[in-house]
């Protein structure tokens, strides 16, 4: 199974979804993952395929196995791999194809049984069209494409996240911390530009240096503090051109909306805003929103 993502969201933790994928036949065999960002690009064909005894100057003696054999069986996870040097991207295509290589400084043909998980967080597809990455090995690769939204795009991921690594670093650090209603509600909006990576960040931080059992907004880094609470300070101020009644109801109508794009059903949008179904049926019809479960609509009146 070969896996790329050719239209991707913005730095995705994609280590995070192939270590779910990795639990499959081949979960008690080897997880090896390489970031082709994070090798210079003199080593990573020396990484990826190994090397011989005396390949290149200040070469172990004994050689190197690469992370192919190491991977042997198993999966082999290379993140960033639009990252990859052209030279090297023909190298991987022909693994791929005929499951051989030769370790850098070598003349005997190696075989491995690996499986490849490959992710990026630029566009592939465009990439081949401007050269810069080989068409021959995206179209190898994009066997089985999965697109992971950025963490924006489904909110309803956040919460339980929060959860998540509230945990984990309270019981790393021994702490006893919990976030505060008005602190987790200023999570679930604010955007995540740096995806799960600064959640998972930004919740470490605040459980190493807070200092009172709850966690509130006044202890968030001034940046997302300042950009929330602008946000909110917006509100109060009334446009010249409409009454408070006209406002409120263009309030009202965007935070439906918003919670019906996020959830995609009336139920759990009418859960997430603490009113009826009915009531959604209602704002529905007055505000001339759009709905795919029509159904709904007409059996809660």
């Amino acid at each position: 199974m070969r896996l790329a993502n050719p239209n991707p969201p913005r730095n995705p933790k994609n280590g995070m979804m192939a270590s779910q994928l990795y639990l499959s036949d081949r979960s008690d065999k080897p997880f090896v993952h390489l970031n082709c960002a994070a090798i210079p690009e003199a080593l990573i064909e020396s990484e990826l395929f190994g090397y011989k005894k005396g390949a290149f100057t200040g070469a172990n003696q004994n050689g190197k196995t690469g992370l192919i054999a190491a991977a042997e069986n198993g999966v082999l996870f290379l993140d960033e791999i639009s990252e990859l040097p052209l030279h090297l991207q023909s190298k991987l295509l022909q693994f791929l194809q005929n499951k051989t290589y030769i370790p850098v400084g070598g003349s005997q043909v190696q075989k491995a049984d690996v499986r490849i998980i490959a992710a990026t967080n630029t566009n592939l597809l465009e990439l081949t069209r401007t050269g810069q990455f080989r068409a021959d090995l995206f179209y190898r690769l994009n066997i089985l494409p999965l697109n992971i939204p950025p963490l924006r795009e489904r909110r309803e991921d956040i919460v339980p996240l929060l959860d998540f690594y509230l945990k984990k670093y309270n019981n790393k650090y021994q702490k006893d911390h919990t976030l505060s209603g008005n602190l987790t509600d200023v999570f679930y909006n604010y955007d995540w530009p740096g995806n799960i990576r600064e959640l998972e960040n930004l919740l470490e931080r605040l459980v190493i240096t807070v200092e009172n059992k709850e966690i509130d907004l006044r202890d968030l880094p001034d940046k997302i503090r300042n950009e929330q609470l602008g946000q909110i300070s917006s509100l109060h101020a009334l446009p010249a051109n409409q009454t408070l009644t006209e406002y409120l109801n263009q309030i009202e109508r965007e935070i439906i909306e918003e919670t019906y794009r996020q959830l995609q059903s009336t139920r759990k949008a009418a859960a997430r805003l603490g009113v009826t179904q009915a009531y959604i049926a209602r704002r529905f019809k007055k505000y001339k929103l759009k709905v795919v479960e029509e159904k709904d609509l007409t059996t809660m009146e």
